[in-house]
């Protein structure tokens, strides 16, 4: 059950919703998302003077950021594990 949320009962619709304009495409391949699916949850902070709420601080963070960063990294790491298994492989033959 979820917590008690006081704004959304008294103004149900009252929320804005921010999104940056700078993200970049996901450079991480489709297959990374499917095996590696990253769920981030929504964070809550009551901004209050109690007794009274004045509202509450919704955010979610993105998923792109983190795909876009860590596409580059995972190439790089399978090609140099490439690497090296072709050396390990040229020094035991």
């Amino acid at each position: 059950m979820e917590p008690r949320d006081p704004v959304r009962e008294r103004w149900p619709s009252a929320h804005l919703r921010c999104l940056s304009d700078n993200l970049k495409p996901s450079g991480a391949p489709r297959w990374v998302k499917h095996l590696v699916p990253v769920t981030l949850e929504e964070h809550r902070v009551a901004i209050a003077a109690p007794p009274v709420v004045y509202g509450v601080l919704a955010v979610t963070p993105s998923v792109q950021s983190l795909e876009s960063d860590s596409g580059p990294r995972i190439r790089t790491m399978i090609a140099v594990t490439g690497v090296l298994l072709v050396t390990l492989l040229g020094l035991t033959t």
